[in-house]
């Protein structure tokens, strides 16, 4: 499931690019590593670079997370918003402020513990997963 191309891309990876969210869901579901990274990104923000609303919503629904500095984190919004990706822009926006996840059922949640082990991340006091 991770294996890689030379530019060192998953398949997962791949999906995101490309946009293919069924199957972006299928290796997730298969076990695919969410938070996995090339020299571009996680699956996330290169859905997001690219406007992939419906994979950017299912990484953040599965637990994809921007895993950046705020710098970093910024930058990426910004080309979002240029890009015109508005609605992937506010969704990054609300996963970012307030851990949002999404059960099956499609009722959104705020996750007070995942606002709070990323606290703890970025405080370097919270264990990693």
């Amino acid at each position: 499931m991770e294996i890689k191309t030379k530019t060192g891309r998953t398949p997962l990876l791949l999906a995101a690019w490309m946009g293919r969210s069924e199957i972006a869901q299928l290796l997730v579901e298969r076990g695919a590593n969410l938070m996995a990274t090339d020299n571009t990104g996680t699956g996330l923000e290169i859905a997001a670079l690219h406007g992939h609303e419906e994979i950017v919503k299912y990484f953040l629904e599965a637990g994809a997370y921007l895993e950046r500095e705020r710098k970093v984190r910024d930058e990426i919004l910004r080309i979002v918003d240029e890009q015109g990706f508005h609605g992937v822009a506010k969704l990054l926006r609300e996963a970012d402020s307030g851990g949002m996840t999404t059960n099956r059922k499609d009722r959104v949640q705020v996750n007070s513990s995942k606002r709070r082990n990323r606290a703890q991340r970025q405080a370097g006091t919270g264990r990693r997963h």
